[in-house]
């Protein structure tokens, strides 16, 4: 195929991808399927570095991930670490107060999947049934159903940059999370073309040069 032909082809091809329609929000009740789609490089994290709390804690900051990804986490009175019962290598971020809500502010600016594994307990740490709220800066609202013995998980593919996250309990409940996974936007495909333009253009440019 000659040069001309071949960045003929290459226009037709990023015109096609630009002209797609941008990305829906997509949801995910499944952990396994929710980090199977994430991007190379996505931060989990399972707190398991941070020493469990003796006090409520006004904030906590994490940062992880390539390219490197940051957010903070509080709650109105306080947030507390605690040993995960099922897990010796992880511990649990929760409120210190019941029926205040944990938020997770992704002060990194780069954020467009999130997702988290939460569950319900009493004041002595009983497990509970019942729904954790969760609600993401772009608008996405969604009621996860937890049950004793069981975790609830969501996760969110969105269309936009997210700038915050919102885990909330019910009346008198203790909402608790661990496995928070993060990620950069995946390139659009209209992203993904400009760059294969812009590559074969420079190719086209060397190759004249060298003709020339």
């Amino acid at each position: 195929m000659k040069l001309a032909q071949l960045g003929s082809l290459i226009v037709v091809i990023v015109a096609s991808m630009i002209s797609a329609p941008a990305q829906a929000n997509v949801i995910y009740t499944d952990e396994a399927s929710f980090q199977a789609a994430l991007p190379a490089g996505h931060f989990f994290n399972n707190f398991g570095g941070l020493p469990t709390s003796i006090g409520p804690e006004g904030s906590i900051n994490q940062a992880g991930g390539v390219p490197l990804i940051s957010y903070q986490m509080s709650a109105p009175s306080g947030i507390g670490v605690f040993d995960d019962l099922s897990d010796p290598f992880a511990k649990v971020i929760g409120n210190w107060f019941d029926s205040e809500a944990v938020i997770l502010q992704f002060t990194s600016g780069n954020v467009q999947s999130a997702g988290v594994r939460v569950w319900l307990t009493d004041v002595n740490g009983a497990r509970l049934d019942g729904d954790v709220t969760v609600s993401y800066s772009n608008g996405v609202n969604q009621a996860v159903p937890t049950t004793i013995g069981s975790y609830g998980f969501i996760g969110l593919l969105a269309n936009v940059p997210l700038i915050s996250m919102t885990i909330a309990p019910g009346a008198g409940q203790y909402v608790n999370f661990s496995n928070v996974f993060a990620a950069v936007a995946v390139p659009e495909p209209s992203s993904l073309g400009l760059a294969l333009l812009s590559s074969t253009m420079l190719l086209a440019r060397r190759r004249l040069r060298n003709v020339g």
